[in-house]
């Protein structure tokens, strides 16, 4: 669970008193250490973003369908994802060119191209972020605010967007969750 594993934490190479989080968590420790050029990692929930974050490595958690989940242990066979913890974008996109596509096996799989040109002008793209997310953040923030003034200094055009409220009321997933019985020692 976590970074937590047989009764110790896997660590974050850049501060050994913090865990290095996520179910990846080995994979994105190992990766920024150094220790490996690349690893995969699994994710249903934040399991290859959240220790690529705080590992400081690049993380890409592919769209659902796009890499074979063939081997793996499925915790949500419809949020399951299988992705790529690397050091750079580009060595992204090198192992993902590798491992995307139908395998024969998982048949949830979409057979689409993948182009990735990083010489791409960012110039006129245009950019959707989750404003009220970005705006209720309390700590961390100047680092939110650095990386919308690279995106716009680049070019792009950022485009302040809100989801879609949930047809069931927090209050009512709130009581159905607390329905649901939970595993304990």
């Amino acid at each position: 669970m976590d970074d937590v594993w047989f009764g110790g934490m896997t660590r974050n190479p850049w501060n050994y008193k913090e865990g290095s989080s996520g179910s990846s968590a080995g994979s994105a420790s190992a990766t920024s250490a150094g220790l490996v050029a690349f690893a995969i990692g699994t994710e249903t929930w934040g399991s290859i973003v959240s220790p690529s974050t705080v590992c400081g490595t690049t993380g890409l958690r592919p769209t659902y369908g796009r890499v074979s989940r063939t081997g793996a242990m499925a915790l949500a066979w419809s949020m399951d994802k299988i992705g790529p913890i690397c050091r750079t974008v580009e060595d992204c996109a090198l192992v993902f060119n590798a491992i995307y596509g139908p395998d024969g096996k998982d048949q949830t799989l979409y057979d689409f191209p993948f182009n990735y040109n990083p010489k791409i002008s960012l110039s006129g793209l245009r950019i959707g972020y989750l404003k009220n997310d970005f705006d209720s953040v309390k700590t961390d923030r100047e680092n939110n605010d650095s990386s919308f003034a690279v995106l716009r200094r680049l070019g792009a055009k950022l485009i302040p967007v809100a989801l879609p409220a949930l047809p069931i009321s927090d209050f009512l997933l709130f009581s159905a969750l607390k329905r649901v019985p939970l595993l304990t020692n």
